[in-house]
Parts: structure tokens; sequence; C-alpha cells
């Protein structure tokens, strides 16, 4: 029964990675727990989207933005991002453009001054508590963490790092990787994560 279960989990992985990895004309992109997503990114910032306008033909599409808050601001050099508040995105979502609307907010993290689909953008009014808390501070303190993609009932663990089963809502959506108390060497990394038993994660496991 077991190993039936396990085929049933890897066929319905399989299914979702074909949905995620879209033909070679597409976007694609590397599955990435929301996390690793902000300990990647160069900046991650809270904004209003002001303006969106396409000043070439062909060209970009560029978003004039009103910037709340600031929790994540790399590198001191001028960009279009800190001065003028913009942020481009290519024109089309099979070039992976993200289409944002006028007048709402976004939680929003990426490199340079460029989002597309495989940056973390979402409408922050639609972000879990534990999303907006990452977003803010919890995420940053696992950044030494590893979140590894688990396609199987049994993941065998791994040097500091928690499995992601990310068909798991409670994983995706209330899911914070953190290093285990003890656990660190002489210099700071630790040997082991575990996921944060925040109340709403522990509620999600333990939902029938």
């Amino acid at each position: 029964m077991d190993t039936k279960r396990t085929v049933i989990f890897c066929i319905i992985a399989f299914i979702g990675l074909a949905m995620i990895s879209t033909p070679a004309d597409a976007c694609s992109c590397a599955l990435e727990h929301t996390q690793t997503k902000i300990c990647n990114s160069e900046f991650a910032i809270i904004a209003r989207v002001l303006k969106r306008s396409i000043p070439h033909a062909n060209g970009p599409v560029v978003y004039k933005l009103h910037i709340y808050k600031t929790y994540k601001m790399n590198g001191k050099e001028p960009n279009k991002l800190k001065m003028r508040r913009i942020l481009t995105t290519p024109p089309m979502s099979s070039m992976c453009g993200v289409d944002l609307k006028p007048g709402l907010t976004y939680a929003i993290a990426g490199r340079g001054t460029q989002i597309n689909l495989c940056s973390y953008v979402k409408e922050y009014k639609k972000m879990t508590v534990v999303e907006r808390r990452g977003f803010a501070s919890s995420y940053h303190k696992g950044c030494s963490c590893r979140i590894q993609p688990c396609f199987s009932n049994d993941c065998p663990p791994a040097e500091k790092t928690c499995s992601w089963s990310y068909l798991s809502a409670c994983e995706s959506d209330y899911g914070v990787c953190i290093p285990t108390r003890g656990s660190l060497t002489p210099d700071g990394e630790p040997t082991k994560c575990h996921w944060k038993r925040s109340s709403p994660y522990m509620s999600c496991i333990l939902a029938p």
C-alpha cells in the first residue's frame, strides 16, 4: 500500500513539474520556496503600483511605484528602483513578464530593476500572516538553511536542509525553515534546520 501511495504521489509531482516547466517558447522557472526567493533576492519591498506604461514599442513594461516599506536593498549604487521608484518587466508572459495592476499593493522581491515570473510577486492582501512576517524578517533568519523540494513521502534528511513537499500548503504557505537550536558550528553555520512550529503551521499540519 505504501509503495502504491508513493507511485501516485510521484505521478502528481511529475504533473506539477510539467505545469511549471513549460515549453522552450514559454517562460519556465526553477522550483523555489518563497523563503528561498527572498533570501536570494537583492531587494524586498512592499509597494503600490502607481502607473503602468510601455514607453517604446516592443519594449519592456515600466511600473512606477510608491514604496511603503523596504526590507532589503543590496548595494549602494543608484538605480531606477532606489532613485525613481521604477521596475520593469518583459512585455509578454511568454517572456516571463509580470502583469501588475495599478492601484494594488504588492510584496515584491527580485534582483536588479527588472522583475519576471521567477521573481517573488504577490498581492499583499493575499499573503498569509506567516508570509507577511516571513517577508519582513522571519525568512531572513533562515537564509543559512536550504529548502529542498521533495517528491516522495519519505525524503532522507540532509545537512542544514528542510525538505519541502511543494504540493503541501502547510510548508508552502505557512513554512519558515530555521536553524535548529544548538546545531550551530563555531563559525555560526547550522548543521540542522527545521520547519518553525508556528501556530498557523501546526494548525495546518493537524487539520483533518
